[in-house]
């Protein structure tokens, strides 16, 4: 951090937090320093009919039901207990895929965010909570998978023809946020809840050790 600090001309930090903890550092200085917000909010998306066929190629009916998609993260699977057979994050994603599917009659996607070309099975990418939560909804409910290999531009075109998300992967809630699309945070860092606190939306995070309770 001191390196980076004294080789740098300027320094921008995304969030308040970020900020302090450079603050912290002895070669600080708060010229260089400044706050700023994620250049990801510039990312631009596919065309909108992009994401419209790669929903529509699912099954998924874009003037139907409204549409919810769910984005979980491996970083949050990893921190939380858990084994091949069970775990309280996939537990809890499992049941908010059910109660929007059953109850609230929505239509489901579960998609990825993070999508390695060269998969790793000692290290699996966000496929695989999908594909697990799937399974373990089973018949109960129609959830789609999103597995296929896309752009960061066509995932956030598909964001784009949501009627909410619900998130672990930071990027996708920016690409929600820029979207206006309506998000609902599922946390495992301080850039979760400084981010949509940022936007006056606290209430809308949850950590993801808290998603059993």
């Amino acid at each position: 951090g001191n390196t980076m600090l004294r080789n740098a001309d300027l320094l921008y930090a995304r969030d308040r937090q970020s900020y302090e903890y450079l603050a912290a550092l002895s070669d600080f200085d708060s010229e260089k320093v400044q706050m700023g917000s994620d250049i990801a909010f510039q990312f631009s998306a596919a065309p909108a009919e992009v994401g419209a066929d790669i929903l529509t190629e699912l099954g998924v009916r874009l003037d139907a039901e409204p549409i919810i998609g769910i984005v979980p993260n491996m970083r949050v699977y990893e921190r939380l207990p858990h084994d091949a057979t069970d775990s309280p994050y996939v537990s809890a994603l499992v049941k908010v895929a059910l109660h929007f599917a059953v109850h609230e009659q929505c239509q489901v996607i579960l998609m990825p965010h993070e999508i390695k070309t060269e998969p790793d099975p000692a290290m699996p990418d966000d496929r695989y909570l999908c594909r697990r939560i799937a399974k373990q909804v089973g018949n109960d409910a129609d959830v789609c998978c999103l597995l296929s290999e896309h752009s960061a531009e066509e995932l956030k075109s598909v964001i784009g023809h949501l009627d909410l998300l619900i998130s672990s992967r930071y990027h996708s809630i920016i690409g929600a946020m820029s979207l206006r699309c309506p998000v609902v945070c599922v946390a495992w860092s301080h850039k979760y809840h400084d981010l949509m606190n940022s936007v006056q939306l606290g209430d809308y995070v949850i950590s993801g050790d808290q998603m059993d309770t």
